[in-house]
């Protein structure tokens, strides 16, 4: 009876200490700006990149102003009950005249403490495997591109 009961609860074990990663649809927003050209729309895009992400994690990996293009990764920390959480993702951005599409996928997590103190639980990121921080990290993307927005519809008098 004991070994019956032992296998109905292995998987059980199994998939509460290995969480599986959930599915992930990449984030995308297109932003309109009437009146701006692609280089100006470029160049505003590139101040607001590194203005915005400042953490030593999140780097330019790619830019190319002839394309329109920049990628790169960044990090976000957020607070999930007691633990805190690295994400980290891949955000895409295409400029054309009057148009700039950001794409934000591939979110990557890692726990790095408690609110109850402790050194860092994993030096690894794995793919997101809570509906919780995913919801949370959808939040933040909203933000991002609010951010975005509103960097894109300044206007300088210079």
């Amino acid at each position: 009876m004991k070994n019956l009961l032992f296998l109905f609860l292995l998987p059980i074990l199994i998939t509460s200490c290995f969480p599986q990663p959930i599915p992930v649809k990449d984030y995308e927003k297109i932003i309109e700006i009437e009146g701006l050209s692609k280089d100006q729309l470029y160049i505003k895009t590139n101040e607001w990149f590194v203005e915005a992400f400042n953490s030593a994690e999140s780097v330019i990996e790619f830019q190319d102003k002839e394309a329109g293009k920049i990628i790169g990764k960044y990090v976000v920390q957020i607070t999930q009950g007691l633990y805190f959480y690295n994400i980290k993702q891949t955000i895409s951005i295409d400029v054309k005249d009057n148009k700039v599409r950001m794409v934000v996928k591939d979110p990557y997590e890692k726990a790095t403490g408690s609110t109850l103190g402790g050194a860092q639980y994993n030096n690894n990121y794995s793919p997101l495997s809570s509906q919780k921080r995913l919801s949370t990290i959808r939040l933040e993307w909203d933000l991002l591109s609010e951010s975005l927005t509103q960097r894109l519809s300044e206007k300088t008098d210079w």
